[in-house]
């Protein structure tokens, strides 16, 4: 009788050979192209994240253009001339394709385009009392030329008709002491109203948002802001405390002044009627026309620098999981190879 055997009957050899043991394949790639991929995937992220580091730092590089040949000369007023009303119109001479800043009292009182004919003019304000009057000619590149000489003109306030005046100091700097005023207490100091603005040489392209900041300072809160955009449009502000003013505008053509020039003039009152003035020009450049300063770095692929905190966590997770993968295919194997061992000890 045979002898029976407990249990499950092992599976006898094959003509004396032991049966292969086979292993199902885990992944649908084979691991040599899975690490090629992972290593071009964090190629692109190392160049994304420096492109993204590049993003945030701004190179600026300048090429100065010819120094203005000569200085700006101002003709009108002349020296020694007393004004009662602001603001007035200073005019001179200068050389061609510059610029002039006027100065009153050494404060940056407005700017105006040279002519193709060699002039300047625009409309400034006046201190109450004693003011020099300086010209100072720049480059397009924002050189400054020869200094010119300047001249000192006289602002008579005129006298209220009520009550006392307020008498205002000639320098900014300084606070008058009034005499008394509609709204204002006697012997109370009042600041001169000023307006204040950083200006450089700059074109915008047509329907391009401008963005003008200047800042008022002295007089009587709240205050009315009046920007004329020279184009036949006004923009009218109320600010209730001193300090930084924004306008905006966008403009549909190019000016019709020197280098396609737009006359931009501000005015400022106080809750008491004081008024102070300033006078810019903008230069406005066709929509298609390239901008004074153009990128020339070739134009890529970009990743906003708060996706890639999100992307590096993600690629080092892919790597730990396909190492970890390929650590288990490997016990799994030493593993079998161990078992194949075993039964052909035991066969």
């Amino acid at each position: 009788m045979p002898k029976k055997q407990s249990g499950r009957a092992r599976k006898r050899p094959v003509n004396g050979r032991q049966p292969s043991i086979k292993r199902g394949r885990r992944l649908f790639l084979p691991w040599p192209i899975i690490t090629f991929l992972l290593l071009a995937i964090g190629v692109l992220l190392i160049g994304w994240t420096f492109q993204s580091a590049a993003d945030d730092i701004h190179v600026t590089a300048k090429v100065s253009a010819p120094l203005p040949s000569g200085p700006a000369i101002i003709t009108s007023p002349g020296d020694g001339s007393r004004f009662s009303q602001v603001p007035i119109t200073v005019s001179g001479t200068c050389p061609t394709d510059t610029y002039i800043k006027i100065y009153r009292n050494d404060f940056f009182s407005g700017t105006a385009m040279c002519t193709t004919d060699g002039n300047f003019s625009l409309d400034i304000d006046l201190f109450p009392g004693q003011n020099k009057l300086d010209a100072k000619v720049f480059n397009i590149t924002d050189d400054e030329g020869p200094a010119g000489t300047p001249i000192t003109v006289f602002y008579d306030v005129p006298q209220q008709p009520t009550g006392g005046n307020t008498t205002e100091s000639s320098n900014p700097s300084q606070t008058p002491t009034p005499t008394g005023s509609a709204s204002t207490p006697p012997n109370v100091t009042v600041a001169p109203l000023t307006l204040k603005t950083d200006f450089a040489y700059k074109g915008y392209k047509v329907g391009q948002s401008i963005e003008w900041s200047f800042e008022i300072n002295g007089g009587i809160p709240p205050y009315a802001v009046n920007v004329d955009w020279g184009d036949g449009t006004n923009s009218v502000i109320s600010q209730k405390n001193a300090g930084q003013v924004n306008a905006t505008h966008r403009y549909k053509k190019v000016g019709s002044g020197t280098s396609g020039s737009y006359k931009v003039k501000a005015n400022v009152s106080d809750s008491e009627g004081r008024q102070t003035f300033l006078q810019l020009f903008l230069i406005i450049i066709p929509s298609g026309v390239p901008n004074f300063v153009s990128n020339t770095l070739p134009a890529g692929p970009h990743i906003n620098g708060s996706w890639l905190k999100l992307i590096w966590p993600a690629y080092f997770v892919v790597i730990l999981m396909a190492f970890s993968f390929w650590l288990g295919e490997r016990e799994e194997l030493v593993e079998l190879k161990n078992r194949g061992k075993w039964r052909r000890r035991h066969t």
